[in-house]
């Protein structure tokens, strides 16, 4: 008789898996529809805090700029009003 190999059961939750894919869904170029995840829902929504405080916010703001989203992209999702570029003399 033969067994056949299964696979060994997941230690990771839904969840976690879900915010591994979220995580690596910014380090990606945007889909054609503009968003980065499929899974993201597409009805429009309003810029949010997701009650951070003001230094949490740009701190998220900063990471989602050094993973390459556009200051557009971000100021979509999060409620900040960005800060004005310098201008070279």
């Amino acid at each position: 008789m033969t067994t056949v190999p299964t696979a060994a059961p997941s230690t990771t939750t839904a969840p976690d898996r879900l915010a591994a894919r979220r995580t690596a869904s910014h380090r990606l170029p945007p889909l054609f529809c503009g968003r980065r995840d499929p899974i993201y829902p597409l009805r429009d929504r309003e810029p949010s805090t997701f009650s951070l405080t003001g230094d949490e916010l740009r701190e998220e703001a900063n990471e989602l700029a050094r993973h390459g989203w556009a200051v557009d992209e971000i100021t979509a999702v999060l409620d900040i009003v960005p800060r004005p570029q310098a201008v070279a003399a």
